[in-house]
């Protein structure tokens, strides 16, 4: 008898691959997404987005900045490369120069946990050696140093004494 009441969801599965972007349809923020997510594993994401600025202006005239910023956040993280000038300009015509200053400092944030993690991963398969199992307090203190003791701790690790001395 509750069955109607019920939600249920039937996933729909869309291949993008065989179409050409001309063949994705849909309302802006539908095709947009669709087209982004078609080119998501392209060089440059950004490109993209540049060639369907009338869909992203439309985005942001349909759906308001938050939405259009959740499309920059992920243009940013999937894309391989930062905004280039032109998608600057795009940016900053479309949604003011404080939403281009936002996404460059969420960009810029991107960059330093990306190079952190990587910098944390070098420094652990440099000292695997003499050091196989890290102890807690080392951990500890690699997921809090700031990227100025990671690069200094890459420098000075060949020449360490001991783990203890390289951390103080």
């Amino acid at each position: 008898a509750l069955a109607p009441y019920l939600p249920s969801a039937d996933p729909v599965l869309y291949d993008l691959t065989p179409r050409s972007d001309a063949q994705i349809g849909g309302e802006a923020a539908t095709r947009l997404t669709l087209l982004l997510l078609r080119h998501a594993r392209d060089d440059d994401l950004w490109d993209t987005l540049c060639a369907n600025r009338p869909l992203f202006e439309a985005l942001i005239t349909e759906r308001g900045l938050g939405v259009a910023s959740a499309v920059l956040r992920y243009v940013l993280e999937m894309g391989r490369r930062g905004p280039s000038d032109e998608a600057r300009m795009v940016i900053r015509e479309t949604m003011g120069e404080a939403a281009d200053d936002d996404l460059l400092r969420y960009g810029d944030q991107l960059r330093q946990e990306g190079a952190a993690h990587a910098r944390r991963l070098l420094f652990i398969s440099l000292r695997a050696g003499p050091y196989a199992a890290l102890p807690d307090w080392a951990w500890d203190r690699l997921n809090e140093a700031a990227l100025d003791d990671l690069e200094r701790w890459l420098v000075e690790a060949p020449d360490a004494e001991s783990l203890r001395d390289l951390l103080a």
